[in-house]
């Protein structure tokens, strides 16, 4: 079982893990796409959700290419919303530490 803590970092290792086989292999234009098996990867949750969010474009059926300016758009955001959680977190401690004493 994975450590709360630890999951969000595992989840962005996972991510850079799928962009960094799919730019080494250079699917990064349609003519050039690639297969999950043909880099080793699955057809996860994860990588559908990176699918979702047009980080991955399929050309034609079960091949794929990365889109970097999607990534990058993609990291972005997902900064923004762990701070945003982990500014949440941060104010919603020192209120109930604030009204516990």
């Amino acid at each position: 079982m994975v450590n709360h803590v630890f999951a969000p970092m595992i989840i962005a290792a996972r991510i850079r893990r799928y962009f960094g086989r799919f730019e080494n292999a250079g699917a990064v234009s349609a003519e050039k796409a690639k297969t999950l098996q043909s880099l080793g990867l699955d057809d996860g949750i994860l990588f559908r959700r990176l699918l979702r969010n047009k980080v991955f474009i399929e050309s034609h059926p079960g091949h794929y290419y990365v889109v970097e300016e999607n990534f990058k758009r993609y990291q972005s955001l997902r900064r923004v919303k762990v701070l945003a959680l982990t500014g949440g977190l941060v104010v919603c401690i020192v209120t109930l530490s604030y009204f516990m004493y």
